[in-house]
């Protein structure tokens, strides 16, 4: 009976950790041109991104909408956990950009305003010129400092620090903020997803300090990799809610 709970806990994790790394394997088996091809604008990686999103998105709607009760009350006084339909938002708004709201798709020409605005020329906020600190378009790279944090990469980044690594572990290790978390009803990833966040990123930094790949296809794994943890902790929180909801 023990073996057996030990597996189901550490199953998914173990599931999760080889999906994370194999994104980061194909840099070393493939060709740079298979490479640049699985990369490219509307290619396969950029997709999965859009579509670990919506995913995440459509958990944590459905985790919204099964939320209403008679019994408990939630954040701001609702009978709905409306933290689950922030992140529904979050989520689908982020589906929506990886993929310019799909106007390569359907064929939707970029405006003219956002053609000048937009480092990519697309239909999307994440790419505006203001938000970058230089222009990646001819520089490669985004500032260091301050002003990387200020830019989506960096904004991504502190977002999943806070709400996948800073909290959990807060909340772990301090029985008043479990108090108050659990008197709102706030959603708790779990924290060896947040590690596993930290990991993404801690290979991504490692292979661009080394140079040992050229900075746009593992900048593109990394992101991809971002959405499914995303996805990751949706599920992970979609299941504790049927855990703490099924009848005693």
């Amino acid at each position: 009976m023990e073996t057996s709970t030990f597996t189901r806990a550490y199953l998914l994790p173990t599931i999760v950790f080889f999906l994370l790394i194999f994104p980061y394997s194909l840099l070393f088996i493939q060709t740079q041109e298979q490479i640049e091809n699985l990369t490219v604008e509307d290619g396969i990686v950029e997709n999965l991104s859009a579509l670990f999103y919506f995913i995440a998105s459509c958990i944590c709607i459905l985790v919204f909408i099964k939320s209403r009760s008679a019994e408990k009350i939630y954040f701001l006084k609702s009978r709905r956990n409306y933290f689950y339909l922030g992140l529904g938002l979050l989520f689908f708004f982020c589906a929506g950009e990886e993929i310019s709201w799909g106007q390569r798709i359907i064929g939707i020409s970029t405006t003219e305003w956002l053609a000048d605005h937009n480092l990519q020329g697309e239909t999307n906020l994440h790419n505006l010129k203001v938000l970058y600190a230089k222009d990646r378009s001819t520089t490669g790279e985004v500032q260091l400092g301050l002003s990387h944090w200020l830019s989506p990469e960096g904004i991504l980044i502190l977002f999943w620090l806070g709400f996948c690594l800073f909290i959990p572990t807060i909340n772990a290790l301090s029985q008043k903020v479990r108090n108050f978390t659990g008197k709102i009803y706030f959603p708790l990833v779990p924290l060896w997803v947040g590690l596993f966040f930290v990991l993404n990123q801690a290979i991504y930094t490692l292979f661009k300090a080394k140079q040992l790949f050229p900075v746009h296809p593992m900048a593109e794994f990394k992101e991809t990799n971002c959405a499914f943890l995303f996805m990751v902790a949706s599920f992970s929180l979609y299941m504790l809610y049927k855990k703490n909801t099924q009848p005693s």
